[in-house]
């Protein structure tokens, strides 16, 4: 589409008649350029109004078809379902936020500041909003870092019942993994929430999404007390360069060498600069 239109700057209305008169052109653009025409001054009230329109098209045309094509456990629907409330929020958070930056006058009436807002909203800490104090590093729960875009991220804490941490059930593990596959019988049975660890799931594509230049993962093979701790399920997912214990010894020496791994990503940061 973008080699069958103008380059050229236009106004709404001359958008709309090239796209509308564009057979190359996707129709969807064409019921969105409309839209924009019939788009409502951004009023605190009006913003509101039309992102929750988005949102509640989402859930009812949107979610159906995640249920359609999930798997038997829906752990996809009940991804989106939550997505789709956490979005919900946002908006009603931003839509106050809005009004009184209007009314403090630090902020101009339009959608571009309105888009501005959103995403400073979506991505700031509890406890922290507004605040970027923290030039070095950060500590942050693996819920606060949805729509987070920085260098380097180091997740902690990948051990299996802590990440994801399991629910206690009377049901045996094996029965409750044959029910999430939904082969057979067992697919007349509805998996609960806590069994499929969407959540966590959730949190740590978050955090992976999160990191812009590299990614480190960590767990400890041990408790204070001397119990052995298996690695969390969540890293058989993904594809990692390993740290040799000669490697992490080195680290926590007086010299803190880097591992290679970690020199190697650093480099690469350096190339793409130069």
């Amino acid at each position: 589409m973008r080699q069958a239109v103008t380059d050229e700057p236009q106004t709404l209305d001359e958008w709309y008649s090239e796209l509308d008169a564009n057979p190359d052109v996707d129709e969807r653009f064409v019921t969105y350029a409309g839209w924009l025409d019939g788009c409502p001054e951004p009023t605190p009230d009006a913003v509101a109004n039309v992102l929750t329109d988005v949102v509640e098209a989402y859930e009812e045309l949107g979610l159906p078809v995640t249920r359609e094509n999930d798997s038997p456990a829906l752990g996809e629907t009940e991804r989106d379902a939550r997505a789709v409330v956490r979005v919900k929020t946002l908006v009603q958070q931003l839509r106050h936020k809005y009004a009184d930056r209007l009314d403090e006058g630090t902020l101009d009436r339009s959608w571009g500041s309105v888009a501005e807002l959103s995403q400073l909203i979506a991505t700031q800490r509890p406890g922290r909003r507004e605040h970027s104090n923290a030039r070095a590093v950060d500590v942050f729960e693996a819920n606060d870092v949805w729509l987070l875009d920085v260098p380097y991220v180091l997740a902690v804490g990948l051990v299996d019942g802590e990440w994801p941490q399991r629910t206690e059930s009377v049901v045996p593990p094996e029965l409750q993994a044959e029910i999430i596959r939904g082969d057979g019988r067992a697919g007349a049975l509805a998996p609960r929430t806590a069994w499929t660890t969407g959540r966590d799931r959730d949190q740590l594509d978050d955090t992976l999404r999160a990191a812009g230049d590299g990614l480190i993962v960590t767990r400890h093979t041990e408790s204070t007390a001397g119990e052995e701790r298996r690695p969390s399920p969540l890293l058989n997912h993904l594809e990692t360069d390993v740290v040799s214990a000669d490697e992490r010894r080195r680290l926590v020496s007086p010299e803190r060498e880097l591992p290679a791994a970690v020199r190697a990503m650093l480099d690469e940061e350096v190339t793409d600069v130069e």
